[in-house]
């Protein structure tokens, strides 16, 4: 069943909700800038306010709303922005991305020259619901494979204040499952590295998750000016922070069903397979560190898979079945493929890029009757 967009008249403003028999996503309600995410079986996600210096997103005034549906109807976008009026004014924008089972959000701090940069605190997430039990999965420190792993956790039993996790990097994965099986999961965007860019500033950064009562607390500290150590000098300047600059951050909220269902269909019974592991992908493609990774972030890759895709136009007919062959979600570090070659190492993966190509693929794929899928 497609996602709906309801809009709902409050006082003169029009408050935005998006659901399906699976999830629901709220934006506004109660507060500007504040919005939940809540799967069917109540485990809920909900935003906590970003904070730039001594001011706090609670403070900022309504900007425009901008709603739209995706012409298949399948995934509904909202953007949002939100401006703090006094000092620099920085402002917060947003972008959702909704298709009924998953959330994609985008967050743009947008921090003008003026902006002297001594914190910005990103907010983050506040769990809660019938959560019996937390996975956590930190980001690998080396390139390849990411495999789901993680050691379950209760939260029952783990006293109030207790943090079950605390690191100068977020986690790439939190999984709370509940009592039926289902699981509401936290996933980081393909680019990592902005949510560690403070290293590269003069700055630390901390993400803590926290047992607050019945609730789990993800808070974010993405940037604290940290000035370097230099030896004292009488009458010097102290060092003083960066000037603003604009940082986005993605992430994404994944509802997943207590009842497996069943896996996409076997090689055999695809009209067309794309085998990731045949194909003589150019380096440029493949995952920083060696071997035969390809990472899907890279443009090369990306580019190479479309154009298959689109030679399956001319021969594609009602419920034919293409497939995507060992396709194995990798870590990453070349800095080329996230378009800063000369930057060095910069930390990131690309499940989220795999799974918007296949959205891509099917999108124009159902215009024959066909779809993509990926293989185990």
């Amino acid at each position: 069943m497609m996602p709906e967009l309801t809009a709902k008249q409050q006082s003169g403003d029009t408050l935005y909700s998006m659901e399906s028999p699976h999830a629901v996503f709220h934006m506004d309600q109660p507060e500007y800038g504040a919005f939940t995410f809540e799967t069917a079986a109540g485990l809920r996600a909900e935003s906590l306010f970003a904070g730039f210096g001594d001011f706090s997103e609670s403070l900022t005034l309504r900007g425009p709303r901008k709603p739209h549906v995706v012409a298949d109807g399948n995934e509904l976008t909202l953007e949002a922005e939100n401006p703090v009026p006094f000092g620099a004014e920085p402002k917060v924008r947003r972008e959702f991305r909704f298709d009924g089972k998953s959330l994609a959000v985008s967050t743009t701090f947008v921090l003008r020259h003026s902006f002297e940069m001594r914190s910005v605190f990103a907010g983050g997430l506040r769990f809660s619901g019938p959560v019996a039990s937390i996975v956590i999965q930190p980001v690998p420190e080396t390139a390849g494979p990411v495999q789901e792993a993680g050691q379950s956790l209760d939260p029952a039993a783990l006293p109030d204040g207790a943090e079950l996790y605390s690191s100068d990097c977020p986690p790439l994965r939190i999984v709370l499952g509940a009592a039926d099986g289902s699981s509401l999961e936290f996933e980081l965007g393909e680019n990592i590295w902005r949510w560690v860019n403070a290293r590269r500033i003069d700055g630390t950064c901390r993400y803590v998750l926290t047992k607050r009562g019945d609730a789990l607390e993800f808070s974010w500290q993405l940037y604290v000016f940290t000035p370097p150590d230099v030896p004292a000098d009488d009458g010097a300047e102290p060092p003083a922070p960066p000037p603003g600059r604009d940082w986005r951050i993605r992430f994404r909220l994944i509802r997943h069903g207590a009842r497996k269902t069943a896996g996409p269909p076997a090689a055999e019974k695809c009209r067309e397979v794309f085998d990731m592991a045949a194909y003589p992908w150019p380096e440029s493609a493949l995952v920083s560190g060696g071997g035969k990774n390809v990472c899907f972030v890279s443009s090369p890759a990306l580019n190479i898979l479309k154009k298959w895709v689109r030679k399956q136009f001319a021969d594609a007919r009602e419920g034919d079945v293409f497939g995507i062959a060992n396709a194995a979600p990798c870590a990453c570090f070349s800095a080329a493929h996230v378009d800063r070659p000369k930057a060095g190492a910069l930390p990131h993966w690309d499940k989220p890029a795999l799974d918007d190509f296949a959205k891509w693929a099917n999108r124009q794929l159902a215009k024959f009757g066909a779809r993509l899928v990926i293989l185990p």
